[in-house]
């Protein structure tokens, strides 16, 4: 189960990520976006040690 929430995590993360980079070039509020994909992708990495 442990991996299946690291893979959702990384995805979630990376949807996220790009989302807000995307939707940040018209509107800067998107950004905050970015940070939680970041913190998303951090999460995934840190259950996959």
């Amino acid at each position: 189960m442990g991996f299946w929430i690291m893979v959702f995590e990384a995805l979630l993360g990376l949807v996220l990520l790009i989302l807000g980079v995307v939707r940040g070039k018209n509107d800067k509020r998107w950004f905050a976006l970015c940070i939680l994909g970041v913190a998303c992708l951090a999460f995934a990495v840190w259950l996959a040690i």
